[in-house]
């Protein structure tokens, strides 16, 4: 018996991932085509789906009791890229989650020089000290791109899978780890 090649082996053996995959789980019958993917610590447990926008994904995140809801942004695309240092710039919101930090996300609209300022000081070895305002890329970093644009860089992830639903015949939206999805039908390139 061989045992099939999860999205998170894709991944890793391929260096990149796209929207459009047709997955299945182990023992499922129905199939699921990914949508998008999104950021996401491991350690993070939420319990339900709560809506699905063009840019972001809004999840009931039960691990965190001052926030119950949490948003992330939606990546077409996963790479493990081989560069050194992304820069971060002050017209592009950017996500950004770690072992050692969660969920920062720099936005426009926020002092980006503060940031810059905190998140050096803070995390010397995450951060370049001299401008301009960059990430040194981790080694179990994976770049989500929406549009070929970085929007995020985390270490782990959630895909957003359609289905039909085999009861009432309509497409339904769920959340799925990568660990529990084997691709069946790769992306059109």
């Amino acid at each position: 018996m061989t045992i099939s090649k999860t999205l998170l082996d894709y991944l890793k053996s391929n260096g990149e991932l796209h929207n459009g995959i047709v997955v299945k789980t182990v023992g499922d019958l129905i199939q699921f085509e990914i949508i998008g993917f999104f950021p996401i610590q491991s350690d993070t447990y939420f319990s339900e789906l709560v809506g699905i926008g063009v840019s972001q994904v809004c999840i009931k995140d039960t691990s965190s009791m001052e926030i119950p809801f949490s948003h992330y942004p939606i990546a077409d695309k996963l790479s493990i890229d081989i560069i050194n240092t992304f820069e971060i710039k002050n017209e592009h919101p950017i996500f950004l989650d770690n072992k050692n930090f969660r969920n920062i996300i720099i936005n426009k609209w926020e002092d980006y020089t503060r940031n810059a300022t905190r998140l050096r000081s803070k995390y010397p070895d995450y951060f370049e000290q001299e401008p301009p305002f960059r990430y040194r890329i981790q080694e179990s970093d994976i770049i989500f791109k929406r549009n070929n644009n970085i929007i995020g860089i985390a270490t782990d992830f959630l895909c957003i899978c359609s289905y039909i639903s085999p009861i009432t015949g309509k497409a339904e939206y769920t959340v799925k780890f990568p660990s529990e999805l084997i691709p069946t039908i790769p992306p059109i390139e």
